[in-house]
């Protein structure tokens, strides 16, 4: 009997009969067959008339025409039933082009996938059915390869570093095209060292050469062309030197910070402070550094040079559900296929490119029974997206799975063939049975050599990875628990390097060799090259152990009791009753750090050994003596600042604030509600001062995000915050900077705004937009019993609206005078800064010189800083520096968009003067940085004469166009805040850089504070 929908006469007779009614016939005309009948009994049978049911209605949905390598998602909804019964659904290709190998994903449901992996046309057949009845609708899908040509990639490489009078071999083969057009190559030498004869050999080849003959740096730009449109330039830096100890080295596989930044007690599983006692959090590498594409489509891993997809929204509906997940024999060709950004090296990632991703910031939700997600904490940057599991369509909010490339290469569970995922929902590798789990799907292109170590055995108990620039003990050994595992790692002289550590879970993971497991190859899954102790597990089979990771796995509620650990050998769980395999040798899980018995949920059982303990749906093994090897980085500093103490600095992006040693390692940090806003300061009595940047701005200073604040803040040793204030309303704005005073008031940086007409009336001669915002300070009481005022209270107030005066309408006597320059305490109301912002002056820090009650502020958009009095805010500006053209006087401009002007203390090498970070912007001679020293007043100097300076010039490298800052030290050295860069550095007298630390993104400001200082007093 055939069904199907209703296209002739014929098949409309055939639908007309169902199943159950011809089911019915054939039982009445068989019981009058036979030799048992009892006619009797038929006679007095009354006849039952059919159940009538109407057959369902499959749509397939309309034809398409697509491009070649899309993804394409049917849909059966349109389908229907009269009689309203259930629907189930059964797709099946029924016409494939040619070559083609596409798979159906999700077959049995409404909404299947496939990739149009090939030119030509897919027919799909839809077969609905009520349980009763059914019929058949086709599809076809028509793929054609675009005409539009892509515009290639050019790729020079690597920055790298060469020993002088070395032949430099140049390399452009990964740039691309998309198309796959033949590419064109053309090199250009565009800048080298003072001095240096060198020039590009074979420049219009893909691997040209020259001699670095000098020391220095080399600028080389490639730019390729596919016979029709040309490349953007790409550039890379040789660092030729002829000290080979100078020569910078460019790691193949950078591992990236975790990005954990909080400490937790071990048995409470509080969060606590950091102290230094060898914690993830008390250790700083490879910050995270991220740059998305001006298209939105792809995000640059600056530290790795991988480049993802920023999104895993295939079906492009703008959400990410299970529609957009794949089972893994699809996933492969859809990376293959794409085309962002004209690569056509996209594919899918390895466990170890999928991984580099992780963030253990993220809070683990499993067990968590609500529905709402506001509040959980992914293990994946906000620069992607991201999504939870698909809960409506029946999945856990823990469904998170993404996959790569790497297959077990031994099975798991009922010897299922297993594909390791990384869930970014909880924080886990796992294998998972590779198609009964559909995965979701996030691309990757660019450094193919990511996740390819090069060991080698220094012959001393160590194993160096040149790859990553680590180096590791050769030898493992065996813990009691976490906690005597981190201080084994802290304690530990192998090899006479007394630096090593407990290694974080992404670089325990950078070592495991998934090509090998113990059931394939009876060995752990490591590099021969490493010593690996056997023993016998629960299941009585030699195997090899979970190794102890320092990262903390904390749980949706902030509980930081466990820490993650990756399995070298089987990662066993126990279910059924079984003891097996559950998630393949190389898998990232984690459990109890002191005592596995106290997990909450943990079962027990008896194994060969005894007791052991489980958790989990996969009955995950648990175990207290997880074993260790610790590690050190190859290349420590060996540069000593000559300055002790540690540095406090907010990056501009993150909510929390670090403070650093002197060997880069984090040893507290603060969390906060509030982005900075946008210094950080530490009182001496241990509170942070922290300005905050709300996210409710008042509409006169909507949209504004240079250095907006809005709160004021102070937080104790823990986080907890102590006091608060707001400066926010529709006629002034807090922003950048605040300063302690000694009676505890605060002094802060407040954008006050007039009407664009109240500003004209005053004699500005222009506004651009609605307002005109003139800079003031504020100072801010915080009651005290020694106080006459209220918390929060604005008892003190310097205005520039206060001191402006105009020249240009004689009409408004308030304000008009006849020569500018003979009113240099006033503020010209008609100096325009050029960029026709609402935000006319700008200041963007402020000091307190105690001694002279007196006021330092960097007023940006004039190139000048102003001193003003305290004791008297009728007073005009006492002195300026930096820009006469400012106050229509004549000279030299000496300061150029500057940022955080300070008072050099008494007692310091140049006290009493004043320190500046001159950014640099559009002087004369071209653009660089410089760290002026400049005379504040004293019978020796004139002010604003420049006493000592340091920079690189116009032909170095330092130079930041905005933010940035800077601090003199006890010792006579200057700590320097390079913000743009995220780079923190120390020079000495001589100007010889003594300490360096690289953040990687933006920080406004950094502090160095001695180790006495009282507000160090919880550290200490």
């Amino acid at each position: 009997m055939i069904f199907t929908r209703p296209r002739t006469t014929a098949a409309e007779s055939m639908t007309s009969v169902s199943i159950a009614s011809l089911f019915v016939i054939s039982a009445i005309v068989l019981s009058g067959c036979g030799g048992d009948s009892n006619d009797a009994n038929e006679a007095d049978a009354p006849i039952v008339p059919p159940v009538s049911n109407n057959a369902p209605v499959a749509n397939a949905g309309g034809d398409q025409t697509v491009m070649s390598a899309a993804v394409i998602t049917l849909d059966a909804s349109g389908s229907s039933d009269t009689d309203g019964d259930a629907l189930s659904y059964q797709w099946q290709f029924t016409s494939l082009p040619d070559s083609s190998a596409a798979v159906l994903s999700g077959a049995s449901s409404a909404t299947p996938s496939f990739s149009a992996d090939t030119d030509g046309s897919y027919v799909v057949a839809l077969t609905v059915s009520d349980g009763t009845d059914a019929s058949v609708d086709t599809v076809t899908i028509t793929a054609e390869a675009t005409d539009t040509n892509h515009t290639p990639v050019a790729n020079a490489g690597i920055d790298r570093g060469v020993t002088t009078g070395d032949s430099v071999t140049l390399d452009g083969s990964d740039s691309s095209d998309a198309d796959g057009d033949p590419l064109t190559y053309s090199w250009t030498l565009d800048s080298a060292p003072s001095g240096s004869s060198a020039s590009l050999n074979n420049a219009a080849t893909v691997n040209p050469d020259f001699s670095a003959d000098i020391d220095g740096d080399y600028q080389i730009s490639l730019i390729v062309s596919d016979g029709s449109e040309f490349s953007l330039a790409d550039s890379i830096t040789i660092s030729s030197s002829t000290d080979k100890g100078s020569i910078p080295v460019n790691r193949s596989y950078a591992i990236v910070d975790t990005n954990q930044n909080q400490c937790y007690d071990s048995s409470s599983g509080d969060a606590t402070s950091c102290i230094g006692s060898g914690y993830d959090a008390d250790y700083s590498g490879n910050q995270p550094d991220y740059t998305l594409s001006d298209d939105g489509l792809m995000v640059t891993d600056n530290v790795t040079g991988l480049i993802w997809q920023q999104s895993s929204d295939i079906n492009g509906d703008g959400s990410l559900t299970s529609d957009d997940k794949l089972y893994h024999s699809d996933t492969m060709s859809y990376c293959e296929n794409l085309t962002y950004g004209g690569r056509d090296d996209w594919r899918l990632p390895s466990i170890k490119e999928s991984y580099s991703l992780i963030q253990f910031s993220g809070k683990d939700p499993s067990g968590y029974q609500g529905t709402d997600t506001a509040a959980l904490t992914p293990f994946l940057d906000v620069v992607f997206d991201w999504a939870f599991g698909d809960v409506a369509s029946g999945e856990r909010i823990i469904d998170g799975q993404f996959a790569s490339s790497t297959q077990y290469v031994s099975t798991t569970m009922n010897a299922d063939a297993t594909t390791f995922g990384v869930n970014f929902v909880d924080g886990r590798i796992k294998g998972y049975p590779s198609e009964r789990l559909p995965f979701y799907v996030r691309c990757v292109s660019g450094n193919t050599d990511y996740g390819v170590n090069a060991f080698s055995d220094n012959g001393d108990n160590t194993v160096s990875d040149d790859a990553t620039g680590l180096m590791w003990q050769q030898d493992d050994s065996d813990s009691v628990n976490w906690d005597d595992a981190v201080a084994q790692c802290e304690a530990s002289t192998t090899a006479s390097y007394s630096d090593w550590r407990l290694p974080d879970a992404k670089e325990l993971q950078s070592i495991v060799d998934y090509s090998r497991s113990p059931d394939t190859d009876n060995q752990p899954a490591i590099d021969p090259i490493f010593n690996a102790s056997s023993f016998n597990n629960e299941a009585g089979e030699n195997d090899w152990g979970f190794y102890w990771a320092s990262s903390t796995h904390a749980t949706y509620n902030g509980n930081g009791s466990s820490a993650t650990y990756v399995s070298f050998g089987r990662a066993l769980g126990y279910m059924n009753g079984t003891i097996m395999d559950v998630h393949g040798a190389g898998a990232q899980r984690s459990n109890n750090k002191t005592s596995v018995s106290a997990t909450p949920g943990a079962g027990s059982s008896s194994g060969a050994s005894g007791t052991f303990y489980y958790h989990g749906p996969q009955g995950d093994i648990l175990r207290d003596n997880n074993k260790v090897r610790c590690v050190r980085d190859i290349e420590p500093s060996d540069v000593t600042a000559e300055s002790e103490g540690y540095t406090l600095f907010s990056p501009m992006q993150s909510t929390d604030t670090y403070l650093i040693d002197q060997q880069s390692n984090t040893v507290h940090s603060w969390q906060s509600d509030y982005r900075p806003g946008l210094s950080v300061y530490l009182m001496e009595s241990g509170e942070l001062l922290r300005p905050g940047v709300i996210t409710n701005k008042p509409a006169t200073f909507a949209g504004q995000t240079g250095g907006s604040a809005g709160v004021i803040e102070l937080l104790d040793w823990n986080s907890e915050v102590i006091w608060q204030t707001t400066l926010a309303t529709d006629s002034y704005l807090s922003h950048h900077d605040v300063e302690i005073l000694p009676n505890g008031n605060i002094l802060a940086i407040v954008w006050e705004a007039k009407t664009a007409a109240e500003a004209l009336a005053l004699g500005r001669t222009s506004v651009s937009g609605d307002s005109l915002w003139a800079d003031a300070i504020y100072e801010i009481c915080r009651a005290s019993e020694q106080s006459n005022c209220s918390d929060g209270e604005i008892v003190w107030r310097w205005s520039t609206w206060d001191h402006i005066v105009q020249d240009a309408d004689s009409s408004i006597s308030e304000t008009y005078v006849t020569d500018i320059n003979e009113h240099t305490e006033k503020v010209n109301l008609n100096f325009f800064n050029g960029s026709g912002s609402a935000d006319w002056t700008h200041v963007n820090s402020v000091d307190y010189n105690s001694a002279a009650d007196q006021i330092l502020i960097s007023v940006r958009n004039f190139s000048e800083y102003w001193v003003i009095d305290h004791s008297d805010a009728s007073r005009g500006i006492v002195t300026r520096v930096g820009n006469p053209s400012a106050h229509g006087g004549d000279g030299e401009q000496t300061l150029f968009v500057q940022h955080d002007a300070q008072f050099i203390e008494s007692g310091t090498a140049g006290g009493g003067n004043i320190l500046v970070f001159n950014n640099g912007a559009n002087r004369p001679e071209g653009n660089y940085s410089s760290v002026d020293e400049l005379c504040f007043q004293g019978e020796d100097c004139t002010p604003g004469e420049m006493m000592n300076s340091y920079s690189e010039g116009v032909s170095g490298e330092f130079y930041a166009d905005h933010i940035s800052g800077a601090q003199r030290l006890k010792s006579g050295n200057t700590l320097v805040c390079e913000g743009t860069e995220g780079r923190l550095f120390e020079y000495n007298a001589s100007h010889e850089v003594v300490w360096e630390y690289h953040y990687g993104s933006e920080i406004f400001k950094a502090t160095r504070y001695m180790s006495d200082h009282p507000g160090l007093a919880e550290l200490n």
